[in-house]
């Protein structure tokens, strides 16, 4: 069926309160997906489907309407449960890994060495250009640039770091997982370098920077983020929000996919 296929069908009274009913209904089928008004109501038909309707133009009562609506594809009743299933898994594995982060005992530091060369900490270590110098650093990885309290860039590091930046907000809608891979590769491109060493961080250096950490660990050591978490929380206090732990449980998802197709990698 063509995006521009369009069809009218008369419907049966169709009650829509003082007195108004629908007597035609124009329907529009674009490729199988639906495009609609997001802040109309859906309506449930006797297909099992959703219907949006225009609903300004159901507004008007008290007279008979035409109205306007999208289908979207057809989700039969075990498609409708088996993604009520998937939606309370997550959460049920999110829980699970809040559980393993509440494990962890230790004291909110400025910053640790969670694996060989690679550093978590938070902004107050991130900006002491002399302590850095100290421990060695030679690469900095910020999930917090141009963020309130956050000074850093190559600017103020000068030729001393390599630096990299993310302007990552801590919050439930930021997208983190589209830095996962360039953020990831930084890292692995600095750790092998002679004598690198990556301090990655954040504010606080508990949410944005470890996700980036645990991403690190599960791409390139073949870590699951399970794996990853009990390995990281072995040398510091860390807790990605829950929106990180589900971008990478998404992650660790499409890892172990991979890997089941072929284990080499």
């Amino acid at each position: 069926m063509s995006p521009s296929t369009v069809h009218s069908l008369p419907l049966s009274r169709m009650s829509l309160g003082s007195g108004s009913r629908i007597t035609a209904i124009t329907v529009r089928v674009f490729g199988g997906r639906a495009r609609s008004d997001d802040r109309t109501p859906p309506v449930r038909s006797h297909h099992a489907c959703y219907w949006r309707t225009t609903w300004s133009s159901l507004c008007d009562c008290n007279k008979d309407v035409v109205a306007t609506v999208s289908f979207p594809p057809f989700r039969a009743s075990s498609e409708i449960r088996m993604t009520s299933q998937t939606n309370k898994d997550g959460v049920a594995d999110i829980k699970a890994l809040e559980n393993i982060l509440d494990t962890c005992k230790l004291d909110l530091t400025a910053v640790d060495e969670v694996w060989p060369n690679l550093y978590i900490g938070n902004i107050e270590i991130a900006q002491n250009r002399n302590a850095l110098k100290k421990m060695g650093i030679t690469h900095i990885l910020n999930a917090a640039h141009s963020k309130q309290g956050s000074i850093g860039d190559q600017g103020y590091y000068g030729s001393a770091f390599v630096y990299y930046g993310i302007p990552a907000e801590d919050s439930s809608k930021f997208d983190l997982s589209v830095h996962f891979r360039p953020a990831c590769d930084f890292i692995h491109k600095a750790l092998k370098k002679k004598h690198g060493k990556v301090l990655v961080h954040c504010i606080m250096g508990v949410s944005r920077s470890s996700t980036l950490v645990l991403a690190y660990l599960m791409l390139h050591h073949h870590l699951t983020l399970r794996g990853a978490i009990q390995k990281v929380i072995q040398k510091r206090a860390i807790y990605p929000n829950r929106n990180f732990l589900f971008l990478l449980l998404e992650l660790d998802t499409q890892l172990q996919r991979k890997r089941m197709l072929c284990p080499i990698l």
